[in-house]
């Protein structure tokens, strides 16, 4: 067993991987960065399964006379591993509204040694289908996407680990299901987010990026990820490596997303999300992890929430929006929650995390003046 293999955690093994394969004395091309993505994915560990799920929204929009078509849902299964105790319930990994389904690679490797764990990229996003029409990216079409995943790949009721947008589609579907769901984490959102947040994290997402060369991604990501908490590169480059590819026609990489599906979210935008209504009539036990920079989960919102019901707070420090869950102190806290015989519902503050030096996706002075501004 090598060195790698010895040590505890998925992102840790990746950035002692990365280590031994990166040479910055080097030109890094895009065969190297390849080569730098498969040594970190290889460390981490590949899903044991991948799905192309049907989904067909009950209320598509028409196109024509004909019926709306099945569109593909992609995901990744992570079977338990070991049968040594009590397997757990069904762990579902929902993301936010560009991201993708491999960034739950880092807690799905640290915890399906006792869970079956399934994430999934949204229809328009990652390795998904896109949906026929702009109007049927919103927040019940994501419900329907949970819904489907749910019903038609593990055993309900199941928990389930919402960031941002899969944050509010579990509250919605868990009103309106409860069979289907039995626990809920949410990943730094809640019962409401300010429009002026939406509108920043729309116009960002918004825009059509091409990466000529690594740099530019490295760049770009550096100055986006500049709240990200205790992630090294080797967790920001697994996760710029799977939300793009490679446009032949562009000569360089973009991000594997349905354009329509982001302008229907900046349409979205132009108002609060709220889900006051569905956290008032929600009934399952709930976990969120707030970062302590979060400009979409203010501590305003958690307060007038818990007038409502009680629910276990972990902050996590050095974080905005979202906490990445690749950290090993996040990790453990989600699943020493979710394996309580009982579930708490109070504070704690994680650990800050171990951060490693960032030689690649650093945050150069310009961008940052410039995002200042």
């Amino acid at each position: 067993m090598s060195y790698i293999d010895k040590l505890a955690g998925a992102a840790e093994r990746a950035e002692a991987a990365l280590d031994q394969c990166l040479d910055l004395t080097k030109p890094l091309d895009w065969p190297a960065f390849t080569e730098l993505t498969s040594a970190v994915e290889n460390a981490i560990g590949l899903p044991h399964q991948q799905a192309r799920l049907p989904f067909r929204l009950s209320q598509a929009s028409p196109i024509g006379s004909s019926p709306a078509p099945d569109v593909p849902l992609h995901c990744l299964i992570w079977d338990a591993a070991s049968a040594a105790e009590p397997l757990q319930p069904d762990l579902i990994c929902a993301g936010g509204i560009a991201g993708s389904a491999r960034r739950f690679d880092f807690l799905a490797a640290d915890l399906c040694h006792h869970r079956r764990i399934i994430a999934f990229d949204w229809a328009g996003r990652g390795l998904s289908g896109w949906l026929p029409e702009l109007d049927d990216y919103n927040l019940d079409s994501h419900c329907e996407q949970l819904a489907c995943v749910i019903e038609k790949l593990a055993a309900p009721p199941v928990d389930v680990l919402g960031s941002s947008l899969g944050g509010a589609a579990a509250l919605k579907l868990a009103v309106r299901r409860p069979d289907l769901i039995r626990w809920i984490v949410l990943n730094d959102t809640g019962a409401e987010i300010p429009k002026a947040r939406r509108q920043r994290r729309a116009r960002a997402v918004g825009r059509h990026y091409v990466f000529h060369n690594p740099n530019d991604l490295f760049r770009r990501l550096g100055a986006a990820e500049k709240n990200s908490g205790p992630v090294g590169d080797a967790v920001l480059l697994h996760n710029a490596h799977h939300p793009t590819h490679w446009s032949a026609a562009e000569q360089g990489r973009i991000y594997r997303h349905d354009p329509r599906a982001l302008l229907a979210y900046r349409n979205e935008a132009q108002q609060d999300l709220e889900l006051w209504p569905e956290w008032q009539r929600l009934c399952q036990p709930v976990m969120i992890l707030r970062g302590d920079l979060s400009d979409a989960l203010s501590i305003a919102t958690l307060d007038r929430m818990a007038n409502s019901r009680a629910f276990h707070l972990a902050h996590v420090p050095g974080s905005g929006h979202t906490p990445a869950l690749s950290d090993t102190g996040q990790i453990d806290a989600i699943d020493h929650w979710l394996r309580s015989e009982k579930p708490a519902a109070d504070q704690i503050r994680l650990a800050v995390g171990t951060t490693s030096v960032r030689r690649l996706f650093t945050r150069p002075l310009a961008l940052e003046q410039k995002t200042q501004d």
